[in-house]
């Protein structure tokens, strides 16, 4: 038996049995969180493999940082009403769009972000804890600062 599950003292042993499930189950709800991450490859792998940007669209990129705070959380993210990938965490995607107002969305929180043509825009898809739920609140940034990010972050492929 795995050293750390075993009790070290002498008790009843219907506690010592609750006691053994309860570590067993902690250890369980670790390993699930883990799982719930992003695993694909990194940006410096995929860059070269992104489609060109067309001519007259600009492209956003949406990602969510962190592994264990809600990482069983991936809710739907919409732009303009449609859906576009999940908040992974440790994930990023892009979608292309033309240029203008365009409004991102993610359960209760919304955001609206303006996008040029040519150029690149950074969403930070941020996890915040609710009354009883967590949810992801989607926040543009400055692009220097969301590019920085996604380069320590796997694309999701969405």
């Amino acid at each position: 038996m795995i050293y750390f599950l075993k009790p070290k003292c002498k008790m009843h042993a219907s506690l010592r049995t609750t006691l053994l499930y309860c570590r067993l189950l902690v250890c369980i709800c670790m390993g699930l969180q883990i799982v719930g991450c992003a695993s694909g490859p990194s940006f410096a792998i995929t860059q070269a493999s992104f489609k060109p940007l067309k001519s007259g669209n600009g492209r956003v990129f949406l990602y969510r940082e962190g592994l264990y705070s809600g990482s069983v959380i991936h809710p739907q993210i919409l732009i303009d009403g449609k859906e576009v990938g999940k908040a992974v965490p440790n994930g990023f995607f892009y979608v292309d769009l033309p240029p203008g107002s365009h409004l991102v969305s993610a359960g209760k929180w919304q955001e609206r972000i303006s996008l040029v043509a040519g150029e690149l825009a950074y969403v930070e898809l941020l996890l915040k804890d609710g009354d009883f739920l967590w949810s992801v609140r989607p926040i543009q940034i400055d692009p220097d600062q969301g590019n920085t990010i996604i380069q320590k972050l796997s694309y999701t492929g969405q």
